[in-house]
């Protein structure tokens, strides 16, 4: 599969906030075989909801946006049901969890733990 190029999908992302992945499919007259990509049946979308590790989706108000199965199965609830609601709902804020989302976007960084623990009156206690 050929890739488009990466100037001109970063370009019309900034063009157009962020959609850059949406605008890829209108490049097909610059050597972006759309065709190739639809018979390969693979999306982010079904990356992320074959993953056996809980995936979820906040806002800026740590409010529930996206939720793989996994994380479904974790919060013991559905996406449609978790769309929207606060994940303070769930685990207390004084959690490390929360320490780690702010200096994520504070910092604008990637940041990760190993033998997190999360407990709350919702979950119980999960590693």
């Amino acid at each position: 599969m050929r890739v488009p190029p990466k100037s001109t999908g970063m370009a019309e992302a900034d063009k157009h906030g962020g959609a850059g992945m949406q605008r890829f499919g209108d490049n097909a007259d610059q050597g972006y075989d759309h065709d190739t990509e639809q018979m390969s049946g693979i999306n982010a979308a079904q990356i992320l909801a074959s993953l056996p590790n809980p995936i979820f989706v906040l806002d800026a108000q740590n409010r529930f946006l996206y939720l793989n199965q996994a994380a479904e199965m974790f919060f013991q609830s559905s996406q449609m049901i978790l769309a929207g609601q606060a994940l303070e709902g769930f685990i207390p804020t004084d959690a490390s969890l929360f320490s780690m989302l702010q200096r994520a976007r504070d910092q604008h960084v990637s940041v990760g733990d190993q033998g997190l623990e999360l407990a709350g009156p919702k979950l119980g206690l999960k590693l």
